[in-house]
């Protein structure tokens, strides 16, 4: 589950150099993330850089260091059968 990642990343100061993708391609980086719970990230962003925002954790599609990718979420894939 992604928040167990998230939340042991955040409690142990390891994720201010990582960079947060969501499904829709949006990104935020670690450093300006203030919370973590079970259902949203609480970030520092906005126009002004100091506002408080949320996300859905749900949204998150990869977390990267560096480029390099150290979590990518699975997808699902719907099998079709053939009706006959």
């Amino acid at each position: 589950m992604v928040y167990d990642f998230l939340n042991r990343l955040f409690r142990e100061g390891e994720l201010k150099d990582k960079t947060i993708v969501f499904s829709d391609r949006s990104i935020i980086t670690g450093g300006t993330v203030s919370d973590v719970n079970r259902s949203e990230i609480i970030y520092y962003g906005g126009e002004s850089g100091h506002e408080l925002l949320t996300r859905s954790i749900e949204k998150i599609s990869e977390i990267r260091q560096n480029e390099a990718l150290i979590y990518r979420r699975k997808r699902r894939i719907e099998k079709i059968y053939p009706r006959g």
